[in-house]
């Protein structure tokens, strides 16, 4: 009888703590806002998705998750995601396709689904394999939620640009960073960063932003230069050498040269006409470009093979 009591003791702790760890993937009026820096280090903005209802998908009871972007009316579209056995599917148009995986332990893969952010036009992949490289159990809001670091198989697929958490996935809320991973591929589009606040009707609310408000904002609406005009970039992607000619008289004209996490690589001052930097010394991936010209502003990227 007293073994009997231990087994009943030891299930029921164990029901108890897989409860804490296991919270029902977005229901409704979940809502989460993210960083949109649409103009590099002088423009930011922010991204919403919330989950607004239910729907039926090939027999699949799922969540419809409304994108809103208030700066770019273009990228406002619907997701249709659903939880299922600590994981989370994505449907990508035709079949439902795994997003995050927290049965998954260290070491494990799986295949991973990013929509195109960008939609139809754009040459962007939408599968790739994700590692874990460490699981854990972190406390918020007084529950526990299980948490993944993965890292992506392939060249230019992250949760963030900013990547101040890495690639960091919540059991309760998703990704740290953007809710699907991403390839960048797109040389001149922004991309939403990383997560500011997460709260649905029962969890309550739960802010990482170091912003005073989740919708915090500077620079929208500062003038932006008509690149396509003005300042011609060349090769793209690079070897060694990246070429820009000045297209236009001005005044002034700085350069700044940003790593893929945001750091500041270098910062040149540009004459008119055509200037040659050697880039060399850079290793391969992305960055980003950001003309300053007269007060006026332009993003770029550039790829370095």
């Amino acid at each position: 009888m007293e073994r009997t009591y231990v087994i009943i003791i030891c299930i029921l702790i164990n029901s108890c703590i897989y409860s804490q760890n296991q919270s029902e993937w977005a229901p409704i009026g979940a809502k989460w806002t993210y960083d949109y820096p649409f103009s590099y280090g002088n423009a930011l903005s922010y991204i919403t998705i919330e989950s607004v209802s239910d729907t039926i998908i090939q027999g699949i009871s799922c969540k419809v998750l409304k994108q809103t972007c208030v700066v770019d009316a273009s990228l406002n579209r619907d997701f249709y995601t659903y939880g299922y056995q600590d994981s989370v599917w994505l449907f990508d148009g035709s079949i439902f396709r795994l997003l995050y995986d927290f049965r998954a332990e260290t070491g494990n893969t799986w295949e991973i689904y990013g929509p195109n952010f960008y939609g139809v036009g754009s040459i962007c992949d939408t599968l790739t394999n994700a590692k874990v490289d460490s699981t854990g159990i972190e406390e918020i809001n007084g529950n526990n939620y299980n948490y993944l670091f993965v890292s992506f198989q392939e060249f230019e697929w992250q949760f963030s640009l900013c990547n101040s958490f890495g690639n960091k996935i919540s059991a309760k809320f998703g990704s740290y960073g953007y809710m699907f991973p991403l390839q960048i591929c797109m040389i001149d589009a922004p991309y939403p960063c990383e997560l500011r606040c997460y709260e649905d009707p029962e969890f309550g609310h739960y802010q990482i932003t170091t912003y005073d408000s989740c919708t915090y904002e500077h620079g929208v609406g500062v003038k932006e230069i008509d690149q396509s005009s003005s300042i011609k970039v060349f090769p793209n992607p690079i070897s060694d050498y990246m070429s820009i000619d000045m297209v236009e008289n001005f005044t002034t004209a700085q350069l700044e040269i940003y790593s893929f996490d945001g750091r500041i690589l270098k910062n040149i001052q540009l004459e008119a006409g055509h200037t040659v930097l050697n880039l060399s010394d850079f290793k391969s991936g992305c960055y980003f470009l950001k003309f300053n010209v007269d007060h006026k502003f332009s993003q770029s990227r550039i790829i370095k093979l």
